[in-house]
């Protein structure tokens, strides 16, 4: 992952209307590979679940 990967996983993630499979699909990454780059992304899961 670019940096430019990383801004636009960020961006989609803060949005909350897409969820990490989602995000990683679009930028051709496993979920797994999210999460390495994005520790903050199973936080979000967490968030969501919880509300």
């Amino acid at each position: 992952m670019n940096d430019a990967d990383l801004k636009a996983a960020h961006a989609m993630l803060a949005d909350g209307t897409f969820t990490v499979n989602e995000v990683a699909k679009r930028l051709n990454i496993s979920p797994a590979t999210l999460y390495r780059y994005l520790p903050a992304a199973r936080a979000t899961i967490n968030c969501k679940v919880s509300l």
